[in-house]
């Protein structure tokens, strides 16, 4: 039994040679993605198509490329031989999830980037702060080996002050 759009109908006979299904199927499936559709449509991988159960592939209507949802059924029922093939148009979820991916994958490029920033101005930071507190760790030891003498540790408490400006 062949359930689609009258075009599919008028192209394909209701019983017939997969070959010659196939033939036409290809004839209307974008040239970048003919290939792959060949490959998974094939004889040989129809059973692997059972497992995986979901394909999508890009599909002329009239003069554009839509986006169909193609799904491959085995029921036991039928002869051993035989498959039902399901086609549904979803380009505009297609569309939609293309598009959410590519806002993930540009939040991921932009999270890298800011990751490299940040890694950047902490390792700059670091650099910057540590030569002025050297200076001021430097100063206290100094005080502290002074205590004793006022004057001594006011004068490395200016200089600790005057180097935290």
């Amino acid at each position: 039994m062949l359930k689609g759009s009258g075009y599919m109908k008028e192209l394909l006979s209701q019983v017939g040679n997969f070959q010659v299904f196939l033939d036409i199927l290809l004839d209307v499936i974008e040239l970048e993605a003919r290939e792959e559709f060949q490959k998974v449509f094939s004889i040989e991988s129809i059973r692997d198509l059972v497992k995986r159960r979901i394909r999508d592939f890009k599909r002329k209507f009239g003069n554009e490329y839509r986006w169909v949802n193609v799904r491959v059924l085995y029921d036991e029922s039928l002869s051993t031989n035989e498959v039902i093939l399901c086609f549904k148009e979803i380009n505009d979820e297609k569309k939609q999830q293309l598009e959410h991916i590519e806002l993930l994958k540009d939040s991921l490029n932009t999270m890298e980037k800011n990751m490299e920033s940040r890694n950047i101005f902490f390792s700059n930071m670091s650099h910057d702060m540590r030569t002025p507190l050297n200076g001021i760790i430097g100063l206290s030891e100094l005080a502290k080996s002074h205590i004793n003498n006022p004057n001594e540790v006011a004068r490395y408490l200016e200089k600790i002050n005057s180097s935290s400006k």
